[in-house]
């Protein structure tokens, strides 16, 4: 199963990449204000299908909105089966001197997640660093390291990584 998923993401995004809604080419020298992206550690390591938007909302600041899907029973005790979260993320001048959204950055998030089918939803909250960087024909990665917390009896924070694909729309 993780497998599929992992295909399916893979060609939506690639062919995505390479064609516009018109069905031309376009190439880019930079993240357009709107990236779409998936967490390759979740998904390979968890089977954890996860999509985030990130919508520039001025300079290099930016908005992101993200849900989750895990219906592997071993793997949800850790992701939660199924969840979402928004969150802030800053690009800062100091480390970056372009307009687009790439360079260093520093993020926080709050989601809720949902571990047990008949269980109601946990808060977390997760603070990232990172660098997403443009590899071209509207691809890019990202890499990130945070910590995170799921606010529920016994829960201690917990080391994040993250290595995204991106795609610029």
């Amino acid at each position: 199963m993780k497998k599929i998923k992992t295909f399916i993401i893979l060609a939506i995004i690639m062919v995505g990449s390479v064609l516009s809604v018109d069905g031309h080419a376009e190439i880019r020298k930079e993240f357009s204000d709107l990236k779409l992206s998936t967490n390759f550690v979740n998904l390979i390591a968890f089977g954890d299908l996860n999509i985030s938007l990130e919508q520039k909302v001025r300079g290099k600041e930016s908005l992101l909105v993200g849900i989750h899907s895990n219906s592997d029973s071993e793997t949800i005790k850790t992701t939660g089966m199924n969840g979402g979260y928004i969150g802030y993320r800053v690009y800062p001048t100091i480390v970056s001197s372009s307009s687009d959204l790439s360079g260093g950055f520093v993020q926080l998030t709050f989601g809720l997640n949902k571990f047990k089918q008949y269980d109601g939803l946990t808060k977390s909250v997760e603070f990232w660093i990172g660098k997403s960087t443009y590899i071209g024909t509207n691809l890019g990665v990202e890499l990130g390291v945070g910590v995170g917390r799921q606010y529920e009896d016994d829960s201690k924070p917990m080391g994040l990584a993250g290595l995204n694909l991106v795609y610029s729309l």
